[in-house]
């Protein structure tokens, strides 16, 4: 009971809680296919703690989405980017995969190609059903087909990125009160009822020339051979960016959004020399961006333009250059 004691088992306690938590986070350099477990268990003592996974190369078999899928239920981040597998199994047939409820990020394997073992069952396949938490999802450019009810029930999804390449996005494969905006590919074919639930989606920017088609529902799964006033109500305010000529407003399904603007109306190159304030979403052609530092010479004072973005757009950085004019000496501050 003496002090340097209590100090001694405190300062163990607090030591054992910290490793507790550092090994709740695993990365795992490379796995072999079966080994997933093992390896998993190298750095923590039961499976069921694991909150955070990285596996930044190797490969996957049946056995190991078995525990991805029915062990590890704490997972909040899983990062699978760097694994070779193309597909995800169908382990006997689940319904969906995931269903964490811990779930918020989720990198998918770059090369992954198909979600579900082959191509007569990807229908069935629910990959990330039910992920209630799951806040953004990009898939890779080499799937073409998004399984029905891909992401069905994931309530808080708000950034979805879809690539070039896609084909077909199944029934009912987005279903999120927090998705605002998305853009959809121009190799896109089909998307009946895609985005059914997305009560919140006033901003679809369409990419393809030819519309999408809708065999029997719209993009929000309203029936295409019935008009009435609900479907009016719902679709009031929601905005379709296409490219010009490419006819959304006279093709069915697609000509019931309330207003149309198109691509080319996009700036390509935007200078700012003062202050801008950007109140809606980034243009999706990336135009260039381009803040001037410099000497007014009628006016002779520095200006130094400033960006600010209200909306939920990403801002990527991809070149930094500063570059002084001949006409001056000398910048004093850069900031």
């Amino acid at each position: 009971n003496s002090p340097d004691m209590k100090k001694l088992l405190t300062l163990c306690t607090l030591l054992l809680a910290t490793g507790a938590m550092m090994a709740q986070q695993v990365t795992i350099a490379s796995v072999r296919p079966g080994e997933l477990g093992k390896e998993i268990l190298k750095q923590v003592d039961n499976l069921r703690d694991v909150e955070s996974l990285t596996i930044q190369s190797g490969t996957l078999n049946e056995d190991d989405f078995g525990i991805l899928y029915s062990t590890l239920k704490k997972v909040r981040h899983l990062d699978l980017y760097g694994i070779t597998n193309t597909c995800f199994p169908n382990l006997n047939l689940y319904n969906n995969y995931f269903k964490c409820d811990s779930l918020r990020t989720v990198r998918l394997p770059k090369d992954l190609d198909r979600l579900g073992s082959d191509y007569i069952e990807w229908k069935t396949n629910r990959p990330f059903e039910y992920c209630a938490y799951l806040e953004s999802i990009e898939i890779p450019a080499g799937v073409r087909q998004l399984p029905n009810y891909s992401f069905n029930k994931c309530s808080r999804l708000r950034e979805v990125i879809l690539h070039e390449g896609l084909e077909y996005i199944g029934s009912g494969a987005f279903d999120s009160d927090s998705l605002r905006t998305v853009t959809l590919p121009s190799t896109l074919v089909q998307a009946d009822a895609a985005f059914g639930g997305c009560e919140n989606l006033y901003e679809v920017i369409s990419l393809a020339t030819t519309p999408p088609i809708f065999k029997e529902s719209d993009l929000f799964g309203y029936d295409l051979s019935k008009s009435d006033d609900w479907i009016d109500r719902f679709m009031k305010g929601r905005v379709l960016t296409s490219p010009r000529g490419s006819n959304y407003e006279l093709t069915q399904g697609w000509n019931r959004f309330q207003k149309f603007e198109w691509t080319d109306n996009w700036p390509k190159d935007i200078r700012v020399n003062t202050e801008w304030n950007l109140l809606s979403e980034l243009p999706q052609n990336k135009p260039n961006v381009t803040l001037g530092v410099g000497l007014d010479n009628l006016y002779r004072f520095w200006y130094a333009g400033k960006m600010s973005v209200n909306s939920s757009s990403t801002l990527s950085l991809g070149t930094f250059n500063i570059e002084q004019d001949a006409m001056e000496n000398n910048i004093d501050d850069f900031w």
